[in-house]
């Protein structure tokens, strides 16, 4: 409390606040401004409609699917249709996320939907949906030099969890830290260089990598050495096992 009420002691927030964000940076600015003078009376191209769409109350990111000449594969729009995939905007998605969490709610939807029809182009239809998620699950032992102390093996363990959980994140994941991208795939190779960055390992090894197109998918597929992600998908964590144990001598 900055200043005395009478009777009052302290206080608290009973509930986390929702919906914050951060202010908007002047390089920040600079960039959005052309966009929002060349895009307010209508949505041409596919950046166009992504603008728009992120512009909703609700939603974190937005990713559109222009049509081509003619679809080649199973989800692509058909001429004349826009599809606009739309993630919204969650809390508590820094560790193992759920299905339900990530669903596009109808009002949202709606919300998006109202907002892009009073800019799409005669002739034009647009589709809003969700984008598809891939729950991937990671298993891996971080070797460590022979008598580590259990408290650092330990932080470590808790280390390797924390970097799997942010980096295969729809939200704040990816190389970029801004998202994992959209139908970018997802090589085992990442992960155990992602892994060896915790200073006290010396390598990781007994990499396990699953993946279930449901968090609650009982029997999840075991990932080959490349994990083909979907054109219209995004990779989002599942439960990671992350072990720490003593190197093994060779010799």
């Amino acid at each position: 409390m900055k200043s005395s009420i009478p009777y009052v002691a302290r206080v608290v927030n009973r509930r986390p606040a929702t919906g914050g964000l951060n202010a908007q940076t002047l390089e920040d600015a600079k960039l959005k401004a052309p966009q929002t003078l060349r895009s307010r009376t209508r949505a041409v191209t596919a950046d166009d409609y992504e603008h728009i769409a992120v512009r909703t109350p609700g939603v974190a990111r937005a990713h559109c699917l222009a049509p081509g000449a003619q679809p080649t594969r199973p989800h692509d729009p058909p001429p004349g249709q826009v599809v606009v995939l739309v993630l919204p905007a969650v809390d508590g998605v820094d560790h193992a996320g759920t299905t339900e969490q990530l669903a596009l709610s109808p009002d949202l939807a709606q919300a998006v939907q109202t907002r892009l029809e009073a800019h799409r182009l005669l002739g034009t239809t647009v589709h809003v949906r969700a984008p598809r998620i891939l729950w991937v699950a990671v298993n891996a032992t971080l070797r460590v030099a022979a008598r580590t102390d259990p408290a650092v093996m330990e932080e470590a363990r808790l280390k390797g969890e924390e970097l799997l959980y942010r980096y295969l994140n729809p939200y704040s994941g990816g190389p970029h830290g801004d998202g994992w991208p959209l139908g970018r795939d997802l090589n085992r190779a990442e992960l155990l260089g992602l892994l060896q960055q915790i200073p006290v390992v010396e390598y990781a090894d007994g990499l396990r990598v699953t993946v279930a197109e449901s968090s609650a998918a009982a029997v999840p597929v075991t990932a080959a050495q490349h994990l083909v992600v979907p054109f219209d998908a995004l990779v989002c964590s599942g439960r990671h096992r992350v072990r720490v144990d003593f190197a093994r001598d060779d010799g």
